[in-house]
């Protein structure tokens, strides 16, 4: 009987500690009903993503997100309308598509510990400095 119970317990929390499988899309963390980011769609030049900056909690989180990648020299913004759940970004395919996937989480990852690190007051000064999307 103890054996039996064992087992159950492994059955159940395997599907927990198997790693997950690539589907073209990033990562999803346990609390995500969706991916962060997915590969839309290649050509013979590009790989095209979409992000889902719904998934990115406050203004700051967004506009962090988009200088990252504006320092990255292998990934270019393809649409600046913050006001959109999906942001489209593309990479060339001379980029490993689950290295681009991966860099994505990473991002994202680096926005989310820089977030939870500064308070409300040393965010808005960091967005009069750095956000180039505010309306006048």
């Amino acid at each position: 009987m103890k054996r039996f119970i064992f087992l159950l317990f492994i059955a159940s929390i395997l599907p927990f500690l198997a790693p997950a499988q690539n589907t073209g899309q990033g990562e999803m963390s346990a609390t995500d009903a969706k991916p962060f980011v997915i590969l839309e769609r290649s050509d013979d030049v590009n790989n095209y993503f979409q992000v889902d900056f719904s998934l990115l909690a406050e203004r700051f989180e967004k506009i962090y997100f988009l200088q990252l990648i504006f320092q990255d020299h292998r990934i270019v913004n393809t649409d600046g309308d913050l006001s959109k759940d999906l942001i489209g970004f593309q990479a060339s395919i001379k980029h490993d598509t689950d290295e681009m996937l991966k860099l994505f989480d990473k991002y994202r990852q680096q926005v989310a510990s820089e977030s939870s690190g500064m308070d409300a007051a040393s965010k808005a000064a960091w967005l009069e400095k750095n956000d180039k999307y505010k309306t006048k």
